[in-house]
C-alpha cells in the first residue's frame, strides 16, 4: 500500500504503527489517534452504526483475493472443507460489494439532504 499508492502520490506518513488486532485498530481510529487501511467487511458494523467512516483508498478501491492455507492433512478433514465452503458461500461477490457501497452512498446523501431541510 505504502509503496504502491502513497509514496507515488507524494504522500508520506509521519509515522506508521503496525497493529495486528482489528479491535485495537478500530479503537485507535475511534479515539482519533490515526487512520487505517482495512477491509470494508471488517468494519461494516462500525460504519453502519456511524462509529467510523469508510472511504475508498483509490478510485476503484483495493481488492484482494483471499485463500485458505493449512497443512495438507488438515485440508482433508470434513470440518475444514465445510468451513471453507461456508466462507465461499457467504463471501460477498464484487457485484454485491459494489451494490452495498452505492446503497450506503445513497443513504448518506438522503441523510444529508434531510438534515439540511430540517435546519
Amino acid at each position: 500500500m505504502l509503496n504502491d499508492v502513497l509514496l507515488p502520490a507524494g504522500a508520506v506518513p509521519g509515522r506508521i504503527e503496525e497493529v495486528m488486532l482489528t479491535e485495537a485498530i478500530t479503537e485507535l481510529v475511534k479515539a482519533e489517534l490515526g487512520v487505517s487501511v482495512i477491509a470494508r467487511w471488517a468494519v461494516k458494523p462500525l460504519v453502519a452504526s456511524g462509529a467510523l467512516v469508510a472511504r475508498r483508498f483509490t478510485a476503484r478501491g483495493i481488492h484482494r483475493r483471499w485463500s485458505a492455507a493449512m497443512p495438507k492433512d488438515l485440508a482433508k478433514t470434513d470440518f475444514i472443507r465445510e468451513f471453507i465452503d461456508l466462507l465461499a458461500r457467504n463471501a460477498p461477490s464484487e457485484a454485491q460489494a459494489k451494490r452495498a457501497w452505492v446503497s450506503s452512498r445513497i443513504t448518506a446523501a438522503k441523510s444529508s439532504t434531510s438534515a439540511s431541510i430540517r435546519s
